[in-house]
């Protein structure tokens, strides 16, 4: 993940340490972070908290392009390290709360809530 992007890396490391808040993740694939789209790819958000310091909320950009599929899609991003996931379809945003449910009930989505937490504290 090191030569993830070449230059881009420098951009992204440049505005974290500039106290960027929030990092929207896309659904592109970049060979670098795995064969997944990055959204899903575990890797991406290794590289952004680990490699590049980020301590910020991670968003993913829109679940629903993945007609139908918004719900796995949701439940695979959380378990990769997103915190927010956008769905801006209504009834794929349901399929995708009844999906993560379980993993909320069991705590494995307890560090997201907590950096949520902190990001609201810090709007006030």
């Amino acid at each position: 993940a090191a030569h993830y992007l070449g230059r881009r890396a420098a951009q992204h490391r440049a505005a974290i340490e500039a106290g960027v808040a929030c990092v929207m993740v896309g659904h592109g694939v970049y060979p670098s972070l795995g064969g997944r789209r990055a959204v899903v790819e575990p890797s991406t958000y290794r590289l952004l908290r680990t490699s590049l310091g980020f301590r910020g909320i991670t968003i993913t950009d829109s679940l629903s392009v993945v007609h139908g599929r918004a719900a796995a899609w949701a439940v695979a991003a959380a378990r990769a390290g997103a915190d927010l996931l956008l769905v801006n379809n209504q009834a794929e945003a349901r399929r995708a709360i009844s999906a993560l449910t379980p993993l909320a009930r069991v705590g494995a989505l307890d560090a997201h809530i907590a950096r949520l937490l902190r990001f609201r504290s810090g709007l006030r």
